[in-house]
Formats: C-alpha cells, sequence, structure tokens
C-alpha cells in the first residue's frame, strides 16, 4: 500500500468510480495470496472477535499504518441499507468520496447495486471476508482495491468493520 494513491479529496470532482460500468466483488480464500494489510487485518480479527463477532469498542488503532483505510458500518432497516459510521482518510482521498454518516443506498450505479448485494451478503452468512474489487470502465483512479471485512456487534451482529485500499494491476493475483 502506497501513499501515491492518497492525492487531496476534492468535494467539487466526481469519485474515482464515477464512469464505472461495473463492479466486480471476488472473494479471495487462499490467504497464501492475501496482501500484507489484509493478514493483519485477518489477524487483528482473529485476535479480537468474540463469538464470531468484533466487537464495537475493539481498538481499530492496533491496524497501525492501515487505520485510515478502514471504515465501519451499520446495519440498517433489517439489512435494507448499510450506513457509514467511520469513513477511513485514506479511503476518502484515494475515492475522492466522503461517505462518513451517508449510506451505501446513495452510492452511485454500478457501485451501490454491488456493494449493497456484497453487506447483504456478509449480514446472512457473517465470516472473515478476504477479497478484491474491481472497476470497469473508464475509472478515474484507483480501480483495484483490496478489501477485508469481519461482522461487528456486542451481543447481536450490527455491522462490519472493513480495510479496503487502492493496489495498482502488477499487486494484484486475481
Amino acid at each position: 500500500m502506497t501513499d501515491s494513491f492518497y492525492g487531496a479529496y476534492d468535494p467539487n470532482a466526481p469519485p474515482h468510480m464515477a464512469d464505472a460500468t461495473g463492479v466486480q466483488i471476488r472473494e479471495v480464500d487462499d490467504p497464501d495470496r492475501w496482501d500484507p494489510g489484509q493478514r493483519a487485518f485477518a489477524d487483528w480479527v482473529r485476535g479480537v472477535w468474540v463469538s464470531g463477532l468484533v466487537p464495537p469498542s475493539a481498538p481499530i488503532e492496533a491496524l497501525g499504518h492501515y487505520v485510515g483505510s478502514v471504515h465501519k458500518l451499520a446495519i440498517v432497516d433489517g439489512g435494507a441499507d448499510f450506513v457509514y459510521r467511520i469513513y477511513g482518510e485514506r479511503i476518502k482521498h484515494a475515492a475522492n468520496l466522503d461517505l462518513q454518516s451517508k449510506s451505501v443506498g446513495g452510492l452511485i450505479e454500478p457501485a451501490r447495486s454491488a456493494f449493497l448485494a456484497h453487506y447483504r451478503d456478509l449480514m446472512e452468512r457473517p465470516r472473515l471476508f478476504v477479497g478484491s474489487v474491481r472497476y470497469g470502465g473508464l475509472i478515474r483512479s484507483n480501480p483495484y482495491w483490496l478489501r477485508a471485512a469481519a461482522p461487528l456487534g456486542g451481543a447481536a451482529h450490527d455491522g462490519f468493520v472493513v480495510l479496503t485500499y487502492p493496489v495498482t494491476p502488477s499487486e494484484t493475483e486475481d
């Protein structure tokens, strides 16, 4: 993960995926194919989770360099939508998109449908997810992202904690 991806945020410019024609979210089950950030996230999750959930109070600062690439989402309306409770500064800059306190349902297509389906799948089958996101079409910047997600909650699953960051095509293997 290099800082060259994290330029200035410009609220007057479109987000990186404004002209996307497709979004593919793929799971990578083989830990040997995970990026160091994904491994660090998986290790952190396994070290803090209780009964298959990451407690909301689990300190994300333990992720060190990756903290700015973390967001937390809450499940709303029984899974009809998801709201970003925390949206990492590095994600904001790399995506040129500030989703703090906004909903996944407010994203533009095709990202809206892809991410709603992704989070609904994770809600129905809570697990540690490690994979990638690829945007198709004329993407302004950062068409390839790595991500890892885990269920978040106390007594019940009520959201997700997600690590996501862009990589260059040469850094991806899938």
